[in-house]
């Protein structure tokens, strides 16, 4: 019932340590998405027997973005799951996100690492609805994005779940527990890839501000097709 989405760069030692994190306590099909080029991380992901996407375009800003909505398109299990190379399932995790999506679209799992998330604000890897991505849409842009592609990295997670919030089709769960390793939490060391993710920061913090006011309008007009997705259950430093 779950694509689990993992959109990776040039950290091919990851890539088998998070399927057998997946395998021994979830069920659902994996799919790394690779740049072109990237051929230790590529071949690393092929190693695994797992599903491996490699997209048409060099790696630059919004290269996460990018990948999960490329992940969206070729993928059709009825729920998605934006996953990373750097995360550890825990058990019964799946089960209690799927509990939590009965009467929405948009669960959060708990990272253990961002205090906002724990505190159920907004999740870093949610599980969503492949139905509310159709129609009427994950992010503001609309109906078939998963997540905008105008952030360089930063806050498309945040979008995601308070746009979700705005409509009432947003969980916290608090028990499923999917734990982020990262160098702001001191749980990974630093590399090329998460430098690269925290380099905007701050410009993705104000495009989130500026199309924060998109959050409440889309709320209050789209109720009739919020019912229908319903129904389908379907930072800053880098040292």
């Amino acid at each position: 019932m779950i694509d689990v989405l993992v959109p990776v760069l040039n950290r091919p030692q990851n890539a088998q340590p998070l399927v057998d994190s997946f395998r021994a306590v979830s069920q659902g099909e994996i799919h790394f998405i690779c740049s072109p080029g990237d051929e230790e991380e590529i071949e690393a992901c092929r190693a695994t027997g797992e599903n491996v996407l490699i997209v048409d375009w060099e790696p630059g800003p919004a290269d996460y973005a990018k990948k999960m909505n490329y992940g969206y398109r070729h993928t059709e299990n009825p729920l998605i799951f934006l996953g990373a190379d750097d995360i550890t399932f825990s058990p019964g995790w799946q089960m209690k996100a799927m509990a939590a999506m009965e009467e929405n679209c948009v669960v959060a799992t708990n990272d253990q690492a961002n205090a906002q998330v724990k505190r159920g604000q907004f999740g870093t890897h949610c599980l969503v609805s492949r139905g509310y991505v159709d129609d009427p849409g994950a992010s503001a842009d609309g109906p078939g994005v998963l997540i905008h592609e105008g952030y360089d990295h930063n806050f498309v997670d945040r979008e995601l779940c308070h746009l979700a919030q705005s409509r009432g089709l947003y969980a916290f769960a608090q028990d499923s527990i999917v734990a982020h390793r990262h160098p702001l939490w001191r749980t990974a060391r630093w590399d090329s890839t998460y430098r690269k993710g925290v380099e905007n920061f701050h410009q993705d913090r104000e495009l989130f501000l500026k199309r924060a006011a998109l959050w409440n309008y889309v709320g209050l007009h789209a109720s009739e097709r919020m019912v229908a997705a319903r129904r389908r259950r379907d930072i800053t430093r880098a040292r």
